[in-house]
């Protein structure tokens, strides 16, 4: 299943220097894997049984927009709102901006759909 992500207006112009549109920034599942795209800086898969949980989190506008590093974690943030964050259970190297991996434990998106896709990834980590 697709779930495209929220890309607010305001900052469309910004995330399309990063080469993030609506086309290209979502997040996708399947039965074994969970694929974070955010333009054409960041195409990340991770297997559904290195995901240790899902949850609503804030974003806060200091965090910033766009493609984020953060304390033991990224963000792919076209929004404030409606921000998941994806828990690993175990350090994951991921490719962000640069081509030199950051080790992070958890990765946050905005999406559209946010109840939807921690529904989807909850019941299939039970």
């Amino acid at each position: 299943m697709r779930y495209p992500m929220r890309l607010d207006a305001i900052w469309r112009g910004l995330l399309f220097v990063g080469g993030a549109t609506r086309e290209n920034s979502f997040v996708e599942t399947s039965e074994t894997e969970v694929r974070l795209r955010f333009g054409l800086l960041t195409d990340e898969t991770v297997p559904r049984s290195e995901i240790a949980g899902v949850e609503r989190m804030q974003w806060s506008f200091l965090g910033g927009i766009g493609w984020r590093l953060a304390w033991r974690g990224v963000g792919l943030i076209g929004s404030t709102r409606d921000v998941v964050r994806v828990r690993l259970t175990k350090r994951r190297r991921v490719r962000i901006l640069l081509p030199t991996p950051f080790e992070v434990e958890w990765i946050a998106v905005s999406v559209r759909e946010p109840e939807a896709l921690i529904a989807e990834l909850t019941r299939s980590s039970s």
